[in-house]
């Protein structure tokens, strides 16, 4: 062989596998939150979420946390159908609009220079986690509500549903947040407050499970949250419509006779003569 055969380099004869890009959901898909939350954490720490993809995350989180209010109002029926399919968006929603502010002041607070945008980016990519895991169950919270009729066992099961949701939402949040809850300890007393805020916003919306008895959307009156899951989880009674009590009128008064009213006479003891 020849000098010059021996110094051409060859290529190796096995191809090696070449490293082909992570593939990425789009970025107003809730399928992104699940499959890459590293790659939507660098899109909110680089603020690079615009508000049409958080828009069109917002709307599909809203519809599935609809679809499992309509699985909860199935244990009433009637007017409980439409009433939890808006409710429970209604709660989210609410929640997290009265809490954003807080978080935003809180992780200044940290020392994180975060835009407001930046927040409601965290905020809407948590709701779509919690949504996404809520709509899994809601074929099992339709399946309690038609083939049971305890209003206290449906309380307990959506406590259950609500708080592993929450919760996988909350860890999404210490992900988005450079640090997590190691070097940004304020993310703690925000969960606190939020979870509170959640739960006081479904007593202000009560009831979820049934109709309120005078036929309004909810019941006007003041009470505590803890109060209100107390009273649920000791209430035995059907989730169904509850009874109106109406008002039982009184029988009315039977006419008493008066002296000028005409009678017949009794009958005289004395026999008449002819």
């Amino acid at each position: 062989m020849s000098q010059a055969a021996l110094n051409t380099s060859f290529g190796p004869t096995i191809p090696l596998p070449q490293t082909e890009p992570e593939a990425v959901e789009e970025v107003g898909s809730v399928g992104m939150l699940l499959k890459s939350p590293s790659h939507y954490a660098r899109l909110v720490a680089q603020d690079r979420v615009d508000w049409q993809p958080m828009l069109i995350m917002s709307m599909t989180a809203l519809g599935f946390f609809a679809l499992y209010g309509l699985a909860t109002g199935c244990l009433a029926g009637g007017n409980a159908l439409w009433q939890a399919t808006l409710k429970t968006p209604l709660i989210v929603a609410g929640s997290l609009a009265v809490s954003a502010p807080c978080l935003h002041v809180l992780l200044a607070l940290a020392g994180h220079t975060f835009r407001f945008r930046q927040v409601a980016a965290i905020l809407v990519g948590a709701a779509g986690v919690v949504s996404v895991l809520m709509v899994c169950f809601a074929p099992v919270a339709w399946l309690f509500g038609v083939s049971t009729r305890s209003a206290a066992l449906m309380t307990l099961i959506h406590l259950v549903v609500w708080s592993a949701s929450l919760s996988v939402g909350l860890s999404l949040v210490t992900q988005l947040v450079p640090g997590g809850v190691r070097e940004c300890k304020v993310l703690m007393a925000w969960a606190a407050v939020f979870l509170m805020v959640c739960a006081q916003m479904a007593t202000y919306l009560q009831p979820i499970l049934g109709v309120s008895p005078d036929g309004g959307f909810r019941e006007r009156k003041g009470q505590l949250f803890l109060q209100n899951f107390g009273d649920a989880l000791r209430d035995e009674k059907p989730g169904a419509a509850p009874q109106l009590n109406m008002p039982v009128s009184a029988p009315a008064p039977m006419p008493v006779p008066s002296p000028s009213d005409d009678f017949i006479p009794a009958p005289s003891p004395q026999p008449v003569s002819n």
